[in-house]
C-alpha cells in the first residue's frame, strides 16, 4: 500500500515538473521568437558598459547621484533596446521616432539631476556609443 502512494505520489511529482518544463520551453521559444539579432555582440555591448562606466567615474558624482544616474541611463537603454521586438512591428521609421522621443526623454530626465558640466560630460560620452548604434542600425545621426 506504501509503496502504491510512493508511486503516485512520484507520478504526479514528475507529471508536474514535466508540464512546468514544457511551459518554461514554450515561454522560453515565444520570448526568442519575438526578438531580433541584438544591435551589438556581447563583446561591444560589454566594452560600451565598460566605456559608459569609466566615463561615469569622469563626471565626480557623489554616489547617491551615481546611481541614480546609473539607473536612469540603464533603464532607458532598456527600453530602447526593446523597440525592435518582432512583437512590436514597428518601421525603421517609427522606431528611429521612438528611439530619438525616449532619447529626449533621458536627456530631459538627466538634465534635472545633473549639473551643467556633468550633462556636458554625459553628452560627450553617450555620444560615442550613440554614434556606434547609428553606425549598427544603418541610420544617419544627424537625420532629423
Amino acid at each position: 500500500m506504501k509503496s502504491q502512494k510512493l508511486f503516485i505520489l512520484l507520478l504526479i511529482i514528475t507529471i508536474g515538473f514535466n508540464s512546468n518544463a514544457q511551459r518554461n520551453k514554450e515561454l522560453e521559444k515565444e520570448i526568442i521568437e519575438r526578438k531580433v539579432d541584438t544591435t551589438f555582440t556581447v563583446e561591444e555591448t560589454t566594452e560600451n558598459f565598460l566605456l559608459f562606466h569609466n566615463n561615469m567615474k569622469l563626471m565626480k558624482m557623489d554616489e547617491e547621484l551615481e546611481n541614480q544616474y546609473a539607473n536612469i541611463v540603464l533603464n532607458a537603454a532598456a527600453r530602447m533596446r526593446r523597440l525592435d521586438d518582432k512583437d512590436k512591428n514597428y518601421t525603421k521609421e517609427e522606431r528611429r521616432a521612438l528611439f530619438e522621443g525616449m532619447l529626449a526623454e533621458l536627456n530631459n530626465e538627466l538634465k534635472g539631476i545633473l549639473s551643467a558640466d556633468q550633462f556636458a560630460l554625459h553628452q560627450k560620452n553617450f555620444n560615442v556609443i550613440l554614434e556606434r548604434f547609428y553606425k549598427k542600425a544603418n541610420w544617419n545621426p544627424k537625420e532629423d
